[in-house]
């Protein structure tokens, strides 16, 4: 092959690599601009989240203050007129509140606090992760067994539960009343503290738990307050006592 020939064969072969990393180039290019859109839209995504939190909360603010005016006219408005059908009637609509979990409450009971197991049992090589965490279905049958035992106002982690609440198993964690909560658990019970106390200690599922290590602590209070179910605000208006 002549000196001609060569070159051309190496002109050919530099044009080609040029060609070839040009694209590649462009290729990384193209991935990293896919990249930083990516990074964009998350950053722009969680902007956004925390002004609906911001707004959210400055809702939640102004119904608490419509809440609380609500009632400071209604109290006027009864103190001014006397009227004895008003008294009636504002009595009335404190003990529905107070029923349907809409006020505070305040009560002798029990607190409960669930956590998952410390660790697996390095004796036992075939335990079951699962068995070492609480599940929804735990949570639901002490529920079950404390409404048995008479319990009168239940919160889980200052949660109210009301009728419509539910305990939804969300990986290591548990929704209740929308709202996202790990463990512990502290099951806050208003009723009968001895027959809480000994009906729930003496249980079959506390039992099946305690055995699998899972850490279960109970004990009596001679007050226990519950917060009134929140479905949408956050601050704390009014409060009622259970007896």
């Amino acid at each position: 092959m002549s000196k001609k020939d060569t070159r051309l064969v190496f002109f050919i072969a530099f044009v080609m690599f040029g060609l070839l990393l040009s694209v590649q180039f462009k290729s990384i290019l193209k991935v990293n601009s896919k990249k930083l859109s990516v990074e964009n839209k998350i950053v722009l995504y969680k902007d956004q989240l925390e002004a609906e939190k911001e707004k959210t909360k400055y809702l939640e603010e102004q119904i608490s203050l419509a809440e609380k005016d609500r009632e400071n006219l209604l109290n006027e408005l009864i103190e001014s007129q006397g009227d004895e059908y008003l008294l009636a009637l504002k009595e009335k609509l404190d003990r529905t509140n107070l029923i349907a979990g809409l006020t505070d409450v305040k009560g002798p009971g029990i607190i409960i606090e669930l956590d998952d197991a410390p660790g697996r049992n390095p004796d036992n090589p075939f335990e079951d992760p699962n068995d070492l965490i609480i599940h929804e279905p735990d949570i639901l049958t002490i529920l079950n067994e404390l409404k048995k035992l008479g319990a009168q106002a239940i919160s889980i982690n200052g949660e109210r539960l009301v009728s419509t609440s539910e305990q939804i198993c969300a990986g290591p964690t548990i929704l209740i009343n929308n709202k996202r909560y790990p463990v512990p658990y502290v099951i806050s019970v208003i009723g009968d503290p001895e027959m809480l106390y000994n009906g729930i200690s003496e249980s079959f599922i506390v039992y099946i738990l305690r055995s699998y290590r899972i850490r279960v602590d109970i004990k009596k209070s001679n007050e226990v307050i519950i917060p009134k179910y929140e479905y949408l605000q956050k601050d704390i208006v009014g409060e009622g006592t259970l007896k």
